[in-house]
């Protein structure tokens, strides 16, 4: 009897409790390896916004680049705002135009603050020196500010020719923008200097380890020879 359970119980443990475990395992095996796929496929591309369309259409601009033309002069600011917010490729160009040629002072003032921010830029240093013959004092002193701001000192010839203007604030600021220019240099040829002179002590450097090399090779080819 005894003999019998434990057969019976071989035969359960090899024939039904053996492969029922092992098909398990099987199971758990392909579950994991198709985790493990899923873990390897990259995530999907993420969905890429589309730019909002444009608010002008080509012939709405060309009626606002029409618009800085206009008698009002608030309307031609509002307008020509608007062409630098649609970054219209004209919209520079009629900055400069503005700055020589727009009836009303306070626009003019409007470009200058605009083009003081654009540093480095020689056609802004050359339409900033024209305007510093504007028959408004305002004007020229807006362009003054600009200038000393910028610091280019290609600009300093246009701006000592203030230096006797009629008016004296003018003449006044004339001098604080030369002054500011000077400065720029000054502080300029400094950093210069600094720079080269680090250049050159690098330089030195360089030359005293290759000549001691040289002579650590000389004496060894001496030694040699000895």
């Amino acid at each position: 009897m005894i003999i019998g359970l434990a057969m019976l119980g071989y035969v359960a443990q090899e024939y039904v409790l053996k492969p029922k475990k092992q098909a398990q395992i099987l199971q758990q095996e392909a579950e994991e390896a198709v985790q493990q796929q899923s873990l390897d496929i990259p995530p999907p591309p993420p969905e890429i916004e589309q730019a909002p369309p444009p608010v002008l259409s080509p012939s709405q601009l060309k009626r606002i680049r029409a618009s800085t033309r206009d008698t009002n002069p608030d309307v031609r600011w509002e307008a020509a705002e608007l062409l630098l917010k649609s970054r219209d490729p004209m919209a520079d160009q009629i900055l400069y135009q503005m700055l020589q040629q727009d009836g009303s002072p306070e626009n003019k003032v409007k470009v200058i603050a605009i083009l003081q921010e654009r540093t480095g830029d020689r056609n802004v240093v050359a339409a900033l020196s024209n305007a510093l013959r504007d028959t408004e004092s305002n004007v020229r002193l807006a362009a003054l500010n600009a200038l000393g701001q910028i610091g280019d000192p290609s600009a300093a010839p246009s701006i000592g020719s203030l230096l006797s203007d009629v008016d004296e604030g003018v003449r006044l600021q004339a001098l604080r923008t030369l002054n500011e220019l000077e400065a720029k240099r000054q502080t300029l040829a400094t950093d210069r200097a600094a720079r080269n002179q680090q250049k050159l002590e690098k330089y030195e450097n360089k030359v005293r380890e290759y000549e001691e090399r040289q002579a650590e090779l000389q004496r060894k080819q001496q030694a040699a020879q000895q």
